[in-house]
C-alpha cells in the first residue's frame, strides 16, 4: 500500500510523541522541508501527494534520531537566529531563542564604527547578529569574536562566512590572548549552570552540548566572576558589558558589576518573562 506524503508526517509526528518530544508536528514537518529543501509552502503542496520510497526512508531515519532526543539542530546541521541562517555543529553549544534578548540589548549601546567583542562566542550567533543588523542600518562595527575551544571558533569562521561578516578570530581563555585590546561594548554568553544542576537538564542538553559550554561552577557564577574583574581594563569610557544570564542569576550578576563600578546596571527578560540579560556601563 502507497503512503501519502500526510501518512508520513502523522506517523513521525506520533514516533517523534512517543519519543517525549514536546512539539511533534512541527518538529515533523521541519524534518521534511529539510530533507526536501523547501518552505512550508511547498510542504502544503505536496501534503496529498504520494511519498516515495527514498524519501520515507531519509525521514524515518531522521525522526528515528530525534526520538531517541538528539537535538534537532544537530540533526539538519543548521538553525535561524535573529533571522539569520547558522550552521551548527555538536562539539559547540546549540543556539538557542532566549540569546535574542541578549543581542537586543546589546544592540542598543552600539554606535557606527564601535569595537564589539563577543567573549565565549560559541557559534557565533551574537557578535555576528549584532555585525548583520547594524549592516542593515547602513553602519559597521570592528567585531572580535573569542573562544576557548578551537571547534567554536571555525563554527564561528563558518558562519561568518556564511552571513557574509568580517570578524577577528581570537583563540583565549577569556581575556588571556594579548591580542585582546579596548572595546566600546563587551558582550558574552559564558558558561552558567551550576555543576550540580547538569545531571538535571533535558537530555538533549546534558548529552548533546559540550560540558565546557554549559558549566559555571558550583554557584555557576564562576565566569562572570572573572569576566566583571577583568573587563574594565578592556572596556573604553562609557563601555558597556552585556551577558546572557541564568534565569535565577540576574541579582547576583548585577550584584557582581555593581561591586566593580559598574553603573547604569539593568536587568532585562526574555519572551517568556525570565531574566535573560545583565548589562552596565564602565566608568565616565
Amino acid at each position: 500500500m502507497s503512503l501519502l506524503i500526510s501518512d508520513i508526517i502523522l506517523m513521525g509526528q506520533k514516533q517523534l510523541a512517543e519519543g517525549g518530544v514536546e512539539n511533534s508536528k512541527l518538529e515533523a514537518e521541519q524534518i521534511y522541508c529539510h530533507l526536501k529543501k523547501i518552505d512550508k509552502m511547498g510542504f502544503f503542496q505536496r501534503w496529498s501527494k504520494e511519498a516515495e520510497d527514498g524519501e520515507i526512508e531519509a525521514f524515518f531515519e531522521m525522526v528515528k534520531r530525534r526520538a531517541s532526543r538528539e537535538p534537532l539542530q544537530h540533526i539538519l546541521g543548521e538553525t535561524e537566529f535573529m533571522g539569520y541562517p547558522f550552521k551548527v555543529k555538536k562539539e559547540v553549544l546549540i543556539p538557542r531563542m532566549d540569546t535574542e534578548a541578549v543581542v537586543l540589548q546589546a544592540k542598543e549601546h552600539i554606535e557606527n564604527k564601535d569595537k564589539v567583542l563577543d567573549l565565549c562566542c560559541g557559534s557565533g550567533i551574537i557578535g555576528i547578529s549584532l555585525y548583520k543588523m547594524m549592516e542593515e542600518e547602513k553602519k559597521s562595527i570592528k567585531l572580535t569574536s573569542v573562544d576557548l575551544s578551537q571547534k567554536a571558533l571555525e563554527l564561528t569562521d563558518e558562519n561568518a562566512k556564511l552571513n557574509g561578516v568580517k570578524l577577528e578570530l581570537l583563540e583565549s581563555d577569556l581575556f588571556t590572548n594579548k591580542k585582546i585590546k579596548k572595546y566600546n561594548l563587551i558582550v558574552s554568553n559564558p558558561p552558567y549552570i551550576k555543576s550540580a544542576d547538569i545531571a538535571t537538564l533535558q537530555v538533549e542538553v546534558r548529552e548533546h552540548d559540550p560540558l565546557l559550554a554549559l558549566d559555571g561552577g558550583e554557584t555557576g557564577l564562576d565566569f562572570y566572576e572573572k569576566i566583571v574583574d577583568e573587563a574594565p581594563s578592556h572596556l573604553k569610557k562609557k563601555g558597556y558589558l552585556v551577558f546572557e544570564i541564568g534565569y535565577d542569576q540576574g541579582v547576583s550578576v548585577a550584584k557582581l558589576m555593581k561591586e566593580k563600578g559598574f553603573s547604569d546596571i539593568e536587568i532585562t527578560k526574555d519572551l517568556a518573562g525570565r531574566d535573560r540579560a545583565v548589562k552596565g556601563k564602565w566608568k565616565d
